[in-house]
Formats: C-alpha cells, sequence, structure tokens
C-alpha cells in the first residue's frame, strides 16, 4: 500500500531527524566537557531544542517557554532546592521535544483524534528521552519528559505509572503543563476562561493530577494574582508578548 508506505517513510525521516539533532548536540557538547563553558552550551542546546518543538507547529508557539518560565515561578514558591528548580526550568523548555517525531497533522488536528492517532502522539514521551538521553546535561530531566503526560490514578501514558511511582518533578510540570494548555488555543478549541481553567484543574486533583499539587498550584495562583499569571507567563524573555497558543 503506497499511502501506508509513504507514510512509514516520512515517520522514520521525522525520527531520524530527531535522532541527528541528538547527535549533533552529543558532538557539540562534547566538545567543551572540560571547559568552563559547559553550562553555557547546555542552556543553548535547550534553547535550540525549544525553538525546534515550538517551529513544529503554529499551536505550540511559546508553549514550551511559557512552561519553563511558569514551572521555575511554582518551584520557587514550593521552596524547592535549586537543583530541582533547574530540572523545572529545563524539563519545561524540553518535555516536547519527542513532538519532532509525530506527524504534524496529527498535532494539528482539529477534532479528536483515532484510536491510531492517540497511541501515536502517546510516543513522543518516550521519543522524547531517547533524543535527550546520550547528550550530557540532560540528565537530570529524563524521568520528568519521559513521565510528564502519567497520571495520578495510573492512567496516564506512556508506562501507566501511579501515585508516588511517577518523578515528583514530572508531578509538578503536568500541572504546569495542563494549565498552560487549558488557557492557549488548540486547533479544536477555544481557550479556557481563568475561572474555567481552575474548576478544570480541581477536576483533576485526584485522578490526573497529585491533590496536594494542584492546592498548591492553586495557592501559587492566588498568591501572585490569577490575571498576572497569564499574562507573565505569555511574556517572551526580552519582555515582548508571545502569542497565546498550546499544545
Amino acid at each position: 500500500d503506497r499511502t501506508a508506505s509513504e507514510a512509514d517513510g516520512s515517520q522514520g525521516l521525522r525520527q531520524e531527524m530527531g535522532a541527528s539533532i541528538a547527535r549533533q548536540l552529543e558532538i557539540a557538547l562534547a566538545t567543551v566537557a572540560r571547559s568552563s563553558d559547559l553550562d553555557e552550551y547546555a542552556r543553548g542546546a535547550i534553547t535550540a531544542l525549544a525553538r525546534a518543538i515550538d517551529a513544529a507547529s503554529p499551536w505550540t508557539a511559546g508553549h514550551s517557554d511559557r512552561v519553563s518560565r511558569l514551572a521555575t515561578q511554582f518551584g520557587t514558591f514550593l521552596g524547592l532546592d535549586g537543583e530541582q528548580i533547574l530540572a523545572l526550568r529545563q524539563g519545561g523548555r524540553v518535555h516536547d521535544i519527542g513532538k519532532i517525531g509525530i506527524d504534524r497533522s496529527i498535532l494539528e488536528k482539529p477534532g479528536p483524534l483515532t484510536a491510531g492517532e492517540r497511541s501515536e502522539i502517546e510516543r513522543h514521551p518516550t521519543i522524547g528521552r531517547q533524543i535527550l538521553e546520550p547528550i550530557p546535561g540532560f540528565q537530570a530531566v529524563l524521568e520528568l519528559t519521559q513521565q510528564h503526560h502519567e497520571w495520578w490514578n495510573g492512567e496516564g501514558y506512556p508506562q501507566g505509572r501511579r501515585g508516588e511511582n511517577i518523578d515528583e518533578m514530572a508531578r509538578i510540570l503536568s500541572v504546569v503543563d495542563v494549565f498552560d494548555s487549558v488557557t492557549s488555543d488548540r486547533p479544536y478549541r477555544e481557550p479556557f476562561e481563568f475561572a474555567a481553567a481552575i474548576e478544570h484543574m480541581r477536576q483533576g486533583a485526584g485522578s490526573q493530577f497529585e491533590p496536594r499539587i494542584v492546592d498548591q498550584f492553586l495557592a501559587f495562583l492566588q498568591l501572585q494574582g490569577a490575571e498576572r499569571v497569564l499574562v507573565d507567563s505569555r511574556q517572551s524573555e526580552d519582555g515582548q508578548t508571545t502569542s497565546v497558543e498550546g499544545v
């Protein structure tokens, strides 16, 4: 079947592109592995990966940076240590890198996904880990990248982990990721109003999200000021407003 063959070839090309990015970054970082510039190169690599994610679809533009900034602020509010906050900042930027390996027509589909399309998109956390694993500087975000779609009740993907068997940073990032998603445009719906977004998060406590983290996140939003959080999370690093779009 020609169509199936073309689809397989396209998927293989996207996966090869992701592997190629990983190899190039691995080589570049290995070159400076013994220099004081390693951290700067790692930050540059993260930025490049985030841009690659966002460039894959207009619907993901700005999502990675917004999640990174909001997760960093939330982690500070929680009193996490420096390494944990850094993991949230880095992980927020690269958590969806595996979508490079997913057909763009699926990511931008304006209606419900078929079972096959759902299975395909559920591969992106594992693809993301495979891309990041060989690159120095990303070891702290591997579990976060692979597990950010796991659910507290065990009904998430890709591994069906449950409760505290899910990486703690992934549990935190999951809340921030979904909040940004529901308050952003999607190809199949308008963004939620703030009150509706809060209700969505509350309804997910105990099923999709760890209840304690939802309570803490809502307290964080209240302390920061709801509208300011939404506006600030959509400011680019140079102070300009980015388009309000989500995954």
